[in-house]
């Protein structure tokens, strides 16, 4: 009786020792912040401003350091394979968060007026290795031509984590900040509304590949965590529209794309500054049509003949 007893309180003592360190390792995250200040003048921080960087969940702050700028907060914890592209320098600043709760965690950074402050943020598991990347989705007022650089990405909403897999899930994220979204469906446009049903055939699927138009009635910015696209686009004869899934160093911009699809391409169609732009194929580099290629870059591309296009290359970041 004794022995079964002492064998039941060592299971319990074990469980309560160790489960807790299973559970945390599943849901915890390393935060590396990097960012940089400016002046009212655009001008960078001198160094030793002050700095004040806050991981929040639900509106309650679970972690805060306190940095300032030329310099890196608790840089032991930073994950052994993780490098930072180049060194700290005047007016900017890198903090590292021990193991926090990742879900639906937002990271806040605070300065002084009347300074301002950008920053990025790079996500690594209890065991060093990068889970998930951020990506900051601009949308500006009227036309805007888009894709979702990230897979599994997911944006904070009222305190709470909402994923963008489909259009009407961008529509959710977006709220009241946009009033039509175009798809294209087996070479059709189609239109996505508030006043939509989930069911329409426009509310599409969001995958790497995928280009959408979205006509917004002021700006926006979206701030995606998320995990890296197959490197695939799959081209029909006709009108597709795309994105590029992965920073492709050879596909930087619409030249470069037309020349990787070469003669089975007939045209591709971007937006700058709200205006569509015209690049048919044999098209010279440089002229206006020939936009960069970002993460959240959408494209409308006109194809002679179906094909497959290989993309190789790192997830789409805020970290360039």
């Amino acid at each position: 009786m004794l022995r079964t007893l002492f064998i039941a309180c060592l299971v319990i003592l074990v469980v309560l020792l160790f489960c807790p360190i299973i559970v945390w390792s599943q849901t915890a995250s390393i935060f590396v912040v990097r960012g940089t200040v400016t002046d009212s003048n655009g001008e960078l921080a001198d160094n030793g401003l002050a700095v004040e960087v806050k991981l929040v969940k639900k509106g309650k702050v679970i972690a805060r350091v306190d940095a300032v700028t030329g310099g890196i907060s608790n840089a032991y914890l930073l994950p052994k394979d993780y490098i930072l592209s180049k060194e700290i320098t005047k007016g900017e600043f890198a903090v590292v968060f021990p193991p926090s709760i990742s879900e639906a965690v937002e990271i806040k950074v605070g300065v002084p007026d009347p300074y301002k402050v950008s920053h990025t943020v790079a996500e690594f598991n209890t065991d060093g290795e990068r889970v998930l990347y951020t990506f900051t989705l601009h949308l500006n007022s009227g036309i805007n031509m888009i894709s979702i650089p990230l897979a599994d990405a997911t944006v904070d909403v009222k305190g709470e984590p909402v994923t963008i897999s489909s259009v009407s899930d961008l529509g959710n994220a977006l709220g009241d900040t946009w009033s039509l979204i175009i798809s294209s469906v087996d070479g059709e446009f189609q239109t996505f509304s508030h006043s939509s049903d989930e069911g329409v055939p426009a509310n599409i699927t969001i995958d790497g590949d995928t280009g959408l138009i979205v006509v917004m009635n002021r700006d926006a910015a979206l701030s995606l965590r998320g995990q890296a696209w197959p490197g695939t686009v799959e081209l029909s004869s006709g009108i597709n529209m795309i994105g590029i899934p992965l920073k492709d160093e050879e596909i930087t911009s619409v030249y470069d794309l037309d020349q990787k699809l070469g003669n089975a391409v007939s045209l591709i169609i971007s937006v700058d500054a709200g205006e569509f732009q015209t690049f048919p194929h044999g098209s010279d580099k440089g002229v206006p049509a020939d936009i960069d290629i970002d993460g959240d870059t959408g494209l409308i591309v006109v194809m002679r003949a179906e094909t497959t296009l290989t993309v190789t290359g790192e997830p789409w970041s805020d970290e360039r």
